[in-house]
Order: C-alpha cells, then sequence, then structure tokens
C-alpha cells in the first residue's frame, strides 16, 4: 500500500502544491502542451521516481545553499548529474507543472535557468517545442541565451533560420553568440558576412564568440558538417580586423581570437601587424604570442 501511496503522491503533487509552470505561458501554445502533457502522464506513471528527483533539488533549499559559497540558490550541476533520463521531467517543471513548493525569486530564477540549460544541452529533439516558445518570447537574456544555445545544439533547418533571422536586439545577441553551436557551413558563412558587413559592435562580439565556440568542432572528425579551410581564414580575418577597428570591443574579441585558435588566426593577426597604428600594435603582439604558445603546444592546429 505505501508503493502505490508514495507513487501518487509524486503524480498528483503539482497540482496538489498548485505549482505553476517556470515559463511565461506564452511559450507553451495548446498545440505544444497538450501533447506534452500526454507524454509526461505517462512517464510519470512509469517512472515516478525522475519526477520525485526533479521536485526535490538540494540546490534550492535553503537550508544548503546558504551554507555554500555563493550563498544563492544553484541547480545546474545536480540537473546536469541526472542525464538524459530526466529530459522529460525537466519539461514538466519548466512547461506544466512547475515546482511543488513556493519558491523565491531568486530560487525561482535559478530553477527556471538551470532547467533551461540543461534541457538545451541534451541536444534532444522533443525540447524543441518548448525551447523555440521561450526563445520567441522571452526577454531576459539568460533565457534568451539558453533557448538559442539548447535550438543550435539539435540545429534543425527551421531553427537555424529563425536563429540567422532574429532582428530584436536582446533574441539577435543570444542567437549569434550560439550559432556556432550548429556545426554547418551555412550558419558560418552567414556569421562571418555578419561580422564583416555590421555597424553595431556588440553584435560583431557577439559574432565572434560564437564563431570562436563553433571553431573546435568544425573539423573534428565525424563532426555533422565540416568547415571548409578558406572559411575558417575570412573568419579569422573579419575577427582580427574588427578587434582593430573596435577599440571598445577589444576584451570580447580578443578572447574569441584566442578561444577559435589555430593558424588562420595567427596569420590573420600577424597580417594585421603590418599596417597596425602603433597604439593596436601591443595588443595584437600579445595575441600573436598566445597563440603561437597555444600551436607549440598542440601543432595540429
Amino acid at each position: 500500500m505505501r508503493p502505490t501511496l508514495a507513487i501518487l503522491s509524486v503524480i498528483l503533487l503539482p497540482a496538489i502544491a498548485g505549482a505553476s509552470p517556470l515559463i511565461d505561458s506564452r511559450a507553451v501554445p495548446a498545440e505544444v502542451s497538450r501533447p506534452l502533457a500526454a507524454t509526461v502522464r505517462a512517464d510519470r506513471a512509469r517512472r515516478p521516481e525522475a519526477y520525485r528527483r526533479v521536485a526535490d533539488l538540494e540546490g534550492l533549499r535553503p537550508e544548503f545553499y546558504r551554507r555554500t559559497r555563493a550563498g544563492r540558490p544553484s541547480v545546474a550541476l545536480e540537473l546536469r548529474a541526472m542525464g538524459p533520463s530526466a529530459l522529460l521531467p525537466m519539461l514538466d517543471a519548466l512547461a506544466l507543472s512547475g515546482y511543488p513548493r513556493d519558491l523565491s525569486d531568486d530560487e525561482r530564477a535559478a530553477l527556471r535557468i538551470g532547467l533551461l540549460e540543461t534541457v538545451g544541452n541534451l541536444g534532444d529533439p522533443r525540447a524543441l517545442p518548448v525551447l523555440r516558445g521561450v526563445f520567441a518570447t522571452a526577454t531576459e537574456a539568460l533565457e534568451l541565451r539558453a533557448s538559442a544555445r539548447g535550438l543550435a545544439r539539435v540545429c534543425q533547418e527551421r531553427d537555424r533560420r529563425a536563429l540567422m533571422t532574429a532582428t530584436a536586439a536582446p533574441q539577435r545577441a543570444a542567437a549569434a553568440a550560439a550559432l556556432g553551436l550548429c556545426a554547418s557551413p551555412e550558419a558560418a558563412s552567414w556569421m562571418v558576412a555578419q561580422l564583416e558587413s555590421t555597424s553595431d559592435p556588440a553584435h560583431a562580439a557577439a559574432l565572434a564568440a560564437g564563431l570562436a565556440e563553433g571553431a573546435s568542432s568544425w573539423a573534428r572528425p565525424g563532426a555533422r558538417s565540416r568547415i571548409d579551410a578558406p572559411l575558417r581564414a575570412r573568419a579569422a580575418r573579419a575577427i582580427i580586423r574588427r578587434w582593430s577597428e573596435l577599440p571598445a570591443q577589444r576584451p570580447a574579441l580578443g578572447i574569441a581570437a584566442l578561444s577559435m585558435g589555430g593558424a588562420e588566426v595567427l596569420a590573420a593577426v600577424r597580417d594585421a601587424l603590418r599596417v597596425a597604428p602603433a597604439e593596436a600594435r601591443p595588443g595584437l603582439i600579445a595575441i600573436e604570442r598566445s597563440l603561437e604558445r597555444s600551436l607549440s603546444r598542440d601543432p595540429r592546429r
């Protein structure tokens, strides 16, 4: 009898507690919520323990997180450790059932962002309807970043195009920084063209960060798409040229250049040094030396 009651309590707990979804209801229209709710009901009956774990996170307990160095709620590592089997319980908490106790504003924000990041990092197409809704409706930078990265990680054509055509400033910044995860020649070529032409310094920095993050997968054996050497060289030249042109963005663009690394970036830096004004030379020399050290440790790059 007790095991049956325990299972029923997990199934009914959100309704009993009056919990609400963690994301804006506009992100989960009926055509998304109805099939998801049916899938979750069946899954919850089979695997109640998975839902109990998501509904009882240590990182949301004040008696725990107040003793940590940060002193604030944090659930990202805890959720990540649950792995792919927790996808549906996490989507349930985000879009349907919420959390079965009242949360402070900080706790609720930590849970919402932690769930979005973890769901997106799993790269499971079942999460796409929710991630699309969040990206289309959210205004908070962290929500947009997490949802954009989740869409880019799966990188279906409709989502790649949605990221490439985002025009509102918050969405555009999140999309530009995420698109490198697509490891797609089309996305990479678009990002390079945007970086070469944009007049928005912040957009340039976001594009450079996205290109740098994607660079590690461009030539990886077995990658979904291969980015050819001319495009890699063009990306490197674009980052270094914008570094020279946008002094206020140099810290971010310098980090992108070093993160991308490789012979193409080193060649772009050396070309820039030939014509650089005196004020830019120390920074370029510092980047050159860092790249030389990196290449000496990993000659394959």
